[in-house]
């Protein structure tokens, strides 16, 4: 596993993702942040295809729930079919969508549903929990060590 945490963004408004990765180099969080702007490249990143040919693997993927083309849901969808990023936590930001579509996440594998951040200073809080809870190593792993 790299020494450094890897973590996939997936969002098709420029502004979000800008917003997104300011956010992300304000929190302090110690990580790399990688920005896409589709479904269809984040599975070419994950697949390390074409211009991600030697992108790394990351360990928390975020993806918006509504992405033109494939959306997050599919996305989702895509993602837990294939064995090899079933270990990977994805989370889903819902923006205007209604419950209905919200409700509609529970049942594709994902570890959390989230509301889209509206501001930095909620962006950066989300940041710092899914860090907490996703990409810092838990205490009872490192008891185990030798």
């Amino acid at each position: 596993m790299d020494a450094i945490p890897h973590i996939l963004y997936i969002d098709d408004d420029e502004h979000d993702r800008f917003l997104f990765s300011r956010s992300f180099f304000i929190s302090g969080i110690h990580g790399a942040l990688h920005c896409l702007s589709s479904a269809s490249n984040g599975l070419l990143y994950l697949q390390q295809k074409g211009p991600f040919a030697s992108s790394p693997r990351p360990r928390l993927i975020i993806v918006d729930l509504q992405l033109p083309r494939s959306d997050g849901q599919q996305f989702h969808e895509i993602l837990q079919t294939d064995p090899r990023w079933s270990d990977i936590a994805l989370i889903v930001l819902a923006g205007t969508q209604t419950n209905a579509d919200i409700d509609s996440c529970y049942p594709l594998a994902v570890n959390m549903v989230r509301p889209k951040p509206q501001s930095d200073i909620e962006t950066i809080e989300l940041l710092r929990s899914l860090s907490r809870e996703y990409l810092v190593a838990q205490p009872s792993s490192l008891q185990n060590s030798p």
